[in-house]
């Protein structure tokens, strides 16, 4: 009877170490796939930086070969 008892128990007791395995290791799975995440969306907001900077240095360049042309047609 307390063979029994004894073997139900560690069944039991390992039965809910593996659950709480699985839980810590989904856990560290989600944390990870946050941290993903949040660099992928700061490497997407420095590329838009990066892309906007260059855009405005484009339209710059653009603006100053426009009134180089219009200054020399005088």
């Amino acid at each position: 009877m307390w063979d029994e008892l004894l073997y139900e128990y560690e069944t039991e007791a390992q039965k809910w170490m593996k659950h709480e395995s699985e839980i810590r290791q989904r856990d560290r799975e989600r944390e990870l796939e946050d941290k993903k995440r949040a660099v992928q969306e700061d490497i997407s907001r420095i590329e838009a930086r990066v892309r906007q900077r260059r855009d405005s240095e484009r339209q710059a360049i653009a603006e100053e070969r426009r009134r180089s042309v219009e200054k020399a047609m005088e």
